[in-house]
C-alpha cells in the first residue's frame, strides 16, 4: 500500500469557508488523504479510453468532483465559501475533450427502466431504515425543542412492534404529533447564574459582564430555532448571513431600535469574539450587541 497523498485541511484558511472545529476528539490534522480509489466518468462527451491524473502538486479526490461541478456552472472560486479543500481541488474539466456536435454516438444505450417500481411499504424495514428514522426524528425534535427523553420514550417502546415500513412510518407520524402537542407545556433551558467556561471566554475577549437576566431573556425570545446546534450559530465568515443577523436585530424577533453603530458593532463582535473567525453562539452573539450598543433595557422592556 502506498502512503496516500497530502493536502490542505478544509478550513487551512477559514475565509474560504470553512472554519476550523472548537476541539478534536481524536488529534487529527485532517491533511492525508484517504485510500485511493478509481473514479469512472462517464459522458458522450468523453473520448473512450480516456485516463487522466490531476496537472500540477494537488491529486484528485472527493472534493474534486465539487469543484468540477462549481466550474462547470461557472461560479467564481473565491464565491464557493466550501473550505479550502474544495477551494484549491484539481478540477475533471479537462476530461471533457468533445463538444455537443461531437458527441459519441458509438455506444449501444438501452432504454430506462419502466418507472412503475413503487416502494413495497408491507416488506419490513431494516436495520438501516430504522436507524434514519431514529434520526430524522432526532433531528425534528432538536430543531423544534422537543423532548428528547419523550422522543426516545415513544420511540424505544413501540419499535418493536412494527412489522413494516407502513407501520414505520405510521410510528413517526404519532411520535411527532404528541410531541408537538405536549411542546407547549414545556419551557426553555433558564440561564445560569454565573456563564459556562465557553460562554466566560467569549465575554472576557470583548470585556463584557454577565447578565443572566438580560442573557435568559434574549435566549428565550428568539426561540427554540437557538437550542438546534446548526440553526444557533453564526457564521462571521458568511457576509450574507451577517446581513441576515442586522436584519433580524433591526426587524426581527429583536426588533432593536436602529443604531449608527450596528455594522461596527458586529464587526467588532466578530473579530474580538474568540481567538479566530468561528461561528459564534447567536445568543451570546445578539447579546453582545444589545450591550455594546447600550440597548439592554429596551429590551428588557419588551
Amino acid at each position: 500500500h502506498v502512503t496516500p497523498p497530502d493536502t490542505v485541511a478544509p478550513w487551512h484558511h477559514p475565509a474560504d469557508g470553512t472554519l476550523p472545529p472548537d476541539d478534536f476528539e481524536v488529534p487529527f490534522s485532517f491533511t492525508k488523504l484517504g485510500v485511493r480509489v478509481p473514479l469512472l466518468l462517464v459522458s458522450p462527451l468523453i473520448d473512450e479510453k480516456t485516463v487522466i491524473r490531476a496537472k500540477g502538486s494537488i491529486p484528485f479526490d472527493h472534493s474534486s468532483v465539487l469543484a468540477t461541478v462549481l466550474d462547470h456552472f461557472g461560479i467564481d472560486r473565491e464565491k464557493w465559501l466550501l473550505g479550502s479543500r474544495v477551494l484549491h481541488a484539481s478540477s475533471f474539466t479537462d476530461v471533457i475533450t468533445l463538444s455537443p456536435g461531437q458527441a459519441r454516438t458509438n455506444v449501444e444505450i438501452s432504454a430506462p427502466l419502466s418507472n412503475t417500481c413503487k416502494p413495497n411499504k408491507s416488506q419490513p424495514p431494516n436495520e438501516l431504515q430504522s436507524m434514519i428514522m431514529h434520526r430524522y426524528l432526532v433531528h425534528t425534535a432538536r430543531r423544534n425543542n422537543f423532548s428528547l427523553p419523550l422522543l426516545n420514550q415513544l420511540y424505544h417502546g413501540s419499535i418493536k412492534s412494527v412489522k413494516t415500513m407502513e407501520d414505520l412510518n405510521e410510528l413517526s407520524r404519532k411520535i411527532l404529533a404528541t410531541l408537538k402537542r405536549r411542546a407547549p407545556q414545556m419551557k426553555l433551558p433558564k440561564a445560569v447564574i454565573a456563564p459556562d467556561e465557553v460562554l466566560q471566554r467569549e465575554l472576557n475577549n470583548i470585556d463584557v459582564a454577565y447578565n443572566p437576566d438580560l442573557y435568559d431573556a434574549i435566549h428565550t425570545y428568539l426561540g427554540p430555532a437557538t437550542h438546534d446546534r446548526d440553526a444557533s450559530l453564526v457564521a462571521c465568515s458568511d457576509p450574507e448571513e451577517l446581513k441576515t443577523v442586522k436584519k433580524n436585530f433591526l426587524e426581527g424577533k429583536l426588533n432593536m431600535p436602529a443604531s449608527p453603530d450596528l455594522d461596527e458593532v458586529i464587526e467588532t463582535v466578530c473579530t474580538k469574539m474568540g481567538t479566530s473567525n468561528r461561528h459564534k453562539s447567536r445568543t451570546t452573539f445578539y447579546y453582545l450587541l444589545v450591550i455594546l450598543l447600550n440597548k439592554e433595557d429596551v429590551f428588557i422592556k419588551a
